[in-house]
């Protein structure tokens, strides 16, 4: 998956269209300086603009795998798109969080981006939304707690959670088999997506190896 390019096409529709919109997940925490190995693109968007959404993914190319109250999967067929997937904002804590999003910069400074902050990262995890701790209760009003609690306790929410988990499409996998070319386009696209700069080729010699 090409992270730069894809993020540069959705995020110029999303500008086009005024969708609400927040990068969660793995890239979420590479934009606030935390890398994590991601595979895939994760977003929170308001429920209303989903209809929006769905006309960009398809424009572009992607089909979707899954559908329902609180998510929707895309998958292309074509591996430079990936998977991206959008969880809909439409409790109480998701809606707050949509209104404090934070622009942040990636890859050099070429890609700006909405971006959830590091305290809704913290109790927002890419399984679900779930109760991290007392002291993220604590920064929640009386509304957002109770939709909070009740969202932790929904059984949909968790099905949909593990659903994404269990089919959650992985692009160096061939016939069950890591492809090793696949892997090395994915290292590469990772690492440009958090600025490590590409290193020329240095064969291994006998004398620089150390046990």
């Amino acid at each position: 998956m090409d992270f730069k390019h894809v993020l540069e096409k959705l995020l110029t529709a999303f500008k086009d269209q005024d969708i609400r919109y927040a990068l969660m997940g793995g890239m979420a925490l590479g934009a606030w300086g935390v890398p994590r190995g991601t595979v895939d693109i994760d977003f929170l968007v308001h429920r209303e603009d989903m209809q929006k959404v769905d006309g960009i993914m398809r424009a572009l190319g992607y089909e979707y795998k899954y559908r329902s109250e609180n998510v929707t999967q895309y998958l292309s067929p074509l591996k430079i798109f990936g998977e991206v997937d959008f969880l809909h904002a439409f409790r109480v804590p998701s809606l707050s969080m949509l209104q404090r999003t934070v622009d942040k910069q990636m890859f050099d400074g070429s890609v700006s981006v909405k971006v959830l902050k590091v305290e809704d990262l913290i109790g927002f995890k890419l399984q679900g939304m779930v109760i991290n701790s007392w002291r993220n209760m604590a920064m929640l009003n009386a509304g957002e707690k109770e939709e909070l609690i009740r969202l932790a306790n929904s059984s949909s929410m968790k099905e949909d959670m593990r659903y994404l988990s269990d089919h959650r499409h992985n692009p160096v996998m061939i016939a069950g088999q890591v492809s090793m070319d696949r892997l090395l386009d994915f290292l590469n696209d990772f690492n440009e997506f958090i600025n490590h700069e590409p290193k020329p080729f240095k064969p291994m010699i006998e004398k620089e190896m150390k046990l």
